[in-house]
């Protein structure tokens, strides 16, 4: 394994403030001596995640193809945003007959591609859309340390929700994967998140018997009735966690729809849903089935009264297998 390599992932730790986790440096060096492929792309998983001000990477509105003429001007207002050439400000209107809206992100893991579409997507929520969030792999709840205004979805609360159970959800699966994630994205060092996780596993057995998913103040309860006694370590570590779990409770964000298979893309537009999030990715559907579904469905109600005088927009997240093989140019003519 080429030195030079190795250098540039020690370089990548440090960027991303990783370069003191001994597990990371382990991995590094793990890496250094196998050329193990499968180390190295989760390396660059771990380090997508830990990346800060990955919000600066992308502004969804820095379109060559957005001008006024492109808009339409009996749409619906979305604010201003300052247009890539000349640095003009120009109002952003959207088009009112707009049925879908077919966009492309190409690059590398962490350059932004899904905070890209969820950044548009709170815009859209902003100006009174309604939004759900589908099948949306568990990764992106890492904005919550780079976006002041992302949403932190978990059930049954007030800015929070996730709405369940669902047909297909298996809840014990679900909380267990938003536990791991929940300590990730804190963003809390080692012996905090130990903290963290004795709270979340006061609450799973809660969860396996009462079937209702724990919220965030269910949360912050159990971590305030853990012992910790006062001037030692533990007590600083309780603290913290308190601390952050606070600012997560205290995000102002919209409200947001969150479900797994089960719920129709029919009936979510039935439902007067205007944004759909939706990620095809490891489900059990090929992205392909799942793009010729959605092109369907949309031309066959093209001039329906209740679509017409109201977008839809549907936002394909991870849709490998068509871009590797050609078949989005293919299909959607």
């Amino acid at each position: 394994m080429s030195i030079a390599v190795v250098k540039e992932l020690i370089r990548q730790a440090k960027q991303v403030g990783l370069e003191d986790d001994p597990a990371v440096m382990r991995r590094i060096g793990l890496y250094g001596r196998t050329a193990d492929p499968q180390l190295l792309e989760a390396l660059k998983h771990q380090f997508a995640r830990a990346r800060p001000n990955v919000q600066a990477l992308v502004n969804p509105f820095w379109s060559p193809k957005l001008t006024e003429s492109s808009l339409d001007p009996d749409g619906v207002p979305m604010g201003e945003a300052e247009h890539p050439r000349g640095g003009r400000t120009i109002r952003i209107l959207w088009p009112r007959k707009l049925i879908m809206l077919a966009a492309v992100a190409l690059g590398d893991i962490g350059s932004g591609k899904t905070n890209a579409g969820l950044l548009l997507a709170l815009k859209l929520v902003e100006c009174g859309y309604s939004v759900v969030i589908f099948d949306v792999r568990f990764d992106w709840l890492g904005l919550i340390r780079h976006l002041p205004k992302a949403v932190l979805i978990t059930p049954k609360t007030d800015r929070f929700n996730l709405i369940g159970p669902l047909p297909g959800v298996n809840l014990w699966d679900v909380f267990q994967d938003f536990s791991q994630v929940l300590c990730e994205a804190t963003g809390l060092y080692t012996a905090s998140k130990l903290f963290l996780q004795e709270a979340l596993a006061e609450l799973a057995e809660k969860a396996r018997t009462s079937g209702e998913f724990p919220h965030l103040r269910h949360l912050r309860d159990a971590v305030v009735a853990l012992p910790a006694r006062d001037r030692t370590p533990r007590a600083d570590y309780k603290e913290r966690v308190l601390e952050r779990l606070d600012g997560l409770i205290n995000t102002c964000g919209p409200e947001m729809l969150f479900v797994q298979q089960g719920y129709p893309l029919e009936q979510m537009i039935q439902d007067g849903y205007n944004i759909i999030f939706y990620s095809p990715y490891d489900t059990q559907m090929t992205d392909l089935l799942v793009f010729l579904r959605l092109r369907r469905l949309f031309l066959r109600r093209r001039n329906a009264d209740h679509i017409s005088h109201r977008p839809v927009v549907i936002f394909l997240d991870e849709f490998r297998s068509l871009l590797g093989r050609g078949g989005l140019r293919g299909s959607y003519q």
